[in-house]
């Protein structure tokens, strides 16, 4: 099934904001229009439930989950899993910048931890 031009704006928008560190000028971005709907939709928010994981003191992945009972869980199997004294799973509130994403598990994805 072939992506929609917007789809196609849209990703290529969110790589070049997120992965680039870039910046989008124009009039009217989000506005009525075929530019309509092109920009991602980003959020800033305080009191996410975070399962972070760091290596060696340093926090290199985090995923957002729903609740701290779910981040719990995930955090039990995730240690039995990958284990070992460099690596350590937490659960955590933070403030995060996220993304409404319909593939994702609970509908949202944690895009970086801000604090």
């Amino acid at each position: 099934m072939a992506t929609a031009l917007k789809e196609t704006i849209k990703n290529i928008t969110f790589k070049h904001l997120k992965k680039f560190k870039g910046q989008v000028f124009g009039q009217n971005l989000t506005g009525v229009g075929w530019v309509a709907g092109t920009l991602p939709e980003l959020y800033e928010k305080d009191g996410v439930i975070a399962l972070l994981l760091h290596l060696n003191g340093k926090m290199i992945e985090w995923v957002y989950k729903e609740n701290i009972a779910q981040c719990l869980k995930s955090k039990r199997v995730a240690s039995r899993e990958v284990g070992g004294e460099r690596v350590v799973f937490t659960c955590k509130k933070v403030k995060a910048l996220l993304q409404e994403d319909k593939q994702a598990k609970y509908g949202i994805r944690l895009l970086k931890v801000l604090d």
